[in-house]
């Protein structure tokens, strides 16, 4: 008590008032530090998200060089195929009967390739010389031998027993005979230019089939 007899509470109203700011300080250290940890994760979410971005981005670009080098290689081949083919065209077309050649031609590589792309059976995916049908019809072509390579993934390679090989040979010898005998009846008979170069050009694909023989290389 004082001295005039009152009663006095200032005491403890200072440490209820200074318990009261403890606690709001507390809340507010508490609300910042929320505030700190959500920022934190919101800017690690942001940096993970511009990751995940560019990685999407990179991946999308990648993926659009890989198409874009894919259709220029394949527009390559087409071009290579179609330069093959004018040339055996032009080749063909002293010969007279142009169109009925090539379109033979055409109709029997159509079902070539049709089959190699479509059936899973490893016959459809090698064409053998030793076929005199498919030799006369189709690969005695250079040019369509050089689609076929360029072209559709065919090889040339060596095949068969030695036997075979032997026969192939023999095969050869009397195709190359044969196509000598009739140049020289085309000059002979004056025949046009066009058509003893398309027998020269028949010998030459002869001779690198020939050449070929000892090599790992067939379509």
């Amino acid at each position: 008590d004082d001295e005039d007899g009152s009663t006095t509470n200032a005491p403890t109203t200072t440490i209820a008032l200074d318990h009261q700011q403890a606690q709001q300080q507390e809340i507010q250290q508490s609300s910042s530090e929320r505030e700190a940890r959500q920022s934190f994760l919101a800017k690690q979410e942001t940096e993970m998200e511009d990751v995940r971005r560019r990685r999407e981005e990179t991946i999308k670009a990648k993926r659009k060089a890989a198409e874009q080098e894919q259709e220029q290689h394949f527009a390559l081949k087409v071009s290579m195929a179609k330069q093959q083919w004018d040339t055996l065209a032009a080749r063909l077309a002293g010969d007279g009967g142009e169109e009925e050649s090539l379109g033979n031609i055409c109709r029997l590589l159509g079902v070539v390739l049709r089959n190699a792309a479509t059936k899973s059976d490893p016959k459809y995916k090698l064409l053998k010389t030793s076929n005199q049908n498919l030799w006369t019809r189709l690969l005695r072509f250079r040019e369509v031998v050089a689609i076929l390579e360029n072209g559709a993934g065919f090889e040339r390679r060596v095949v068969g027993t030695n036997t075979q090989i032997e026969t192939e040979a023999l095969r050869i010898e009397m195709e190359r005979d044969r196509i000598n005998v009739e140049i020289s009846q085309a000059l002979n008979e004056s025949s046009s230019p066009d058509t003893i170069a398309s027998l020269i050009a028949d010998l030459d694909a002869l001779e690198v089939v020939a050449a070929n023989q000892q090599k790992p290389a067939a379509v």
